[in-house]
C-alpha cells in the first residue's frame, strides 16, 4: 500500500490499510466476538449492487475465510472455521424479498419458520425480528439461503 499516488512516499503505515480492514470487517463480516477469535462473528453486509465478496482473516486459531455471493434467488455463503472456534452467523432475513429456508450441503436448517437439527456442527439457527443468526462449530459450510 502507497501513501501518495505517485509511490515516492514510505509505505505499508497501517492507517493507509483501513479500508481492506472495513472490507474484511464489514462487507465480508468477518469480526472477533471474544478475545483471541475463541468465537467469531459473521455479518455480512450484502449491499445493494454488489454481487460477492470474499475475504480471509488470519487468527491465532487458524485462517477465518468467508465468502458470500447473490444468485438468481437467495444468497450462497461458504464459510471456514479453524478448529477451537465457533461462529455466529448474522444477516438480514428480510433482505433480497425475504428468507423462506437455509440448507447446507449437509441438509436443511432452517425451513417453515423453525430450525431444523441434525446437520453436522450446526448448534442452532433463530431469528430474532428481522435478523437471522446460526451458530455454529468450527468447519466448512456451504449455505443456500433462499
Amino acid at each position: 500500500m502507497w501513501e501518495g499516488w505517485e509511490d515516492i512516499e514510505s509505505h505499508s503505515h497501517a492507517w493507509n490499510g483501513y479500508p481492506a480492514r472495513l472490507l474484511q470487517e464489514y462487507v465480508a463480516g468477518i469480526q472477533p466476538a471474544e478475545p483471541g477469535f475463541a468465537r467469531v462473528r459473521i455479518k455480512p453486509y450484502l449491499a445493494p449492487g454488489l454481487t460477492y465478496a470474499e475475504a480471509s482473516v488470519p487468527t491465532i486459531r487458524g485462517k477465518v475465510r468467508v465468502r458470500w455471493e447473490r444468485l438468481n434467488k437467495g444468497i450462497r455463503l461458504i464459510a471456514d472455521i479453524p478448529p477451537a472456534m465457533t461462529a455466529e452467523i448474522e444477516w438480514d432475513a428480510e433482505a433480497d424479498g425475504g428468507l423462506d429456508s437455509i440448507r447446507e450441503s449437509e441438509g436443511m436448517v432452517w425451513e417453515e419458520g423453525r430450525f431444523t437439527a441434525g446437520v453436522p456442527g450446526i448448534l442452532s439457527c433463530d431469528k430474532r425480528g428481522e435478523q437471522m443468526m446460526l451458530k455454529v462449530d468450527s468447519g466448512q459450510y456451504e449455505f443456500i439461503i433462499e
